[in-house]
């Protein structure tokens, strides 16, 4: 009798654990609830991820456009700088010639060099003395 009391005993025992860690309706809908939750929130976060992708694949495209905008400008920097210089290589050597060809007389130089008219006798009787004035003269 007393192996039945203990066997039924253990019997309801086990019974009620199996029935009590059962999952109850209400405990399904809050795991289905939770589940989704996470699973919104999921593809939320993938949305996000694209679309920061999408802008960093623009922001990429835009960096690579800037750089090639940059190359063509030093390019073209360089040269105007090649131009600048040639054309200061050109007027360098336009002076050059100019100054030779006025070191050889066919440029007029401005000189101190008297004229050939005299000036009135200053008022003591003497001889004219020759007008002092600049004037443009060939060199010599």
């Amino acid at each position: 009798m007393m192996h039945k009391r203990l066997g039924a005993m253990l019997m309801m025992l086990a019974l009620a654990i199996a029935v009590g860690g059962c999952a109850t309706k209400g405990d399904l809908e809050q795991v289905q609830a939770r589940e989704e939750a996470i699973a919104a929130k999921a593809d939320q976060a993938a949305q996000d991820a694209e679309a920061a992708k999408l802008a960093a694949d623009e922001a990429v495209l835009k960096a690579n456009e800037a750089i090639v905008r940059a190359e063509e400008a030093e390019r073209r920097a360089i040269e105007r700088e090649r131009i600048a210089d040639e054309k200061a290589r050109q007027a360098d050597k336009m002076f050059q010639e100019s100054m030779k060809k006025q070191i050889h007389g066919k440029w007029p130089v401005l000189t101190n060099a008297p004229l050939p008219c005299t000036s009135p006798a200053s008022g003591r009787g003497g001889a004219s003395k020759p007008a002092m004035r600049r004037r443009w003269a060939y060199a010599p």
